[in-house]
């Protein structure tokens, strides 16, 4: 386990799509929900007026084929499709959001989400999410999404393992 994980920066819910699918046909599963696309990021915004330390999204798109990053939504295809989520840069009762999202994302391919290994229940995420926040808490008193919090993060840059 990594050093920092305590600090819940990135939560990541993934698809696994065997055989690999056409890329082509993830962006109509996006922008039904509402995800934006900015040149070849996708993601889904969060409404105006959150404060500056926070992620201005509330999910992160990352589109994978054999381990290796894709871009774009052309020709080509994919067998790994992760939902991530800013857990520490995000105040906690956006995870509801996230979760929709991640219930929305596994009707629309009509594959099963991942959350660490195994089968993500919208259930199984809150609980785990519930327990983040409480470890969050505990290690540097402080609510994700929080100015300190955020502070306290970026001042763990560089990282050197």
């Amino acid at each position: 386990m990594c050093r920092w994980s305590y600090l819940h920066e990135k939560e990541i819910v993934s698809f696994h799509a065997d055989p690999p699918r056409p890329r082509s046909l993830l962006w109509k599963c996006f922008s039904e929900q509402g995800f934006t696309k900015h040149k070849d990021i996708v993601y889904l915004a969060r409404p105006p007026g959150a404060p500056v330390w926070q992620s201005r999204s509330t999910v992160e798109v990352s589109v994978n084929l054999g381990g290796v990053e894709k871009f774009g939504f052309g020709t080509s295809r994919w067998d790994e499709l992760q939902l991530q989520y800013l857990f520490a840069h995000l105040p906690f009762e956006e995870h509801e959001r996230f979760i929709a999202a991640v219930e929305r994302t596994s009707d629309l391919l009509q594959l099963l989400p991942h959350y660490r290994g195994a089968v993500a229940t919208a259930q199984r995420l809150r609980e785990e999410f519930a327990k983040a926040r409480e470890e969050v808490l505990q290690t540097t008193g402080e609510e994700p999404g929080s100015e300190v919090l955020a502070i306290l993060i970026l001042d763990t840059y560089p990282r050197y393992t």
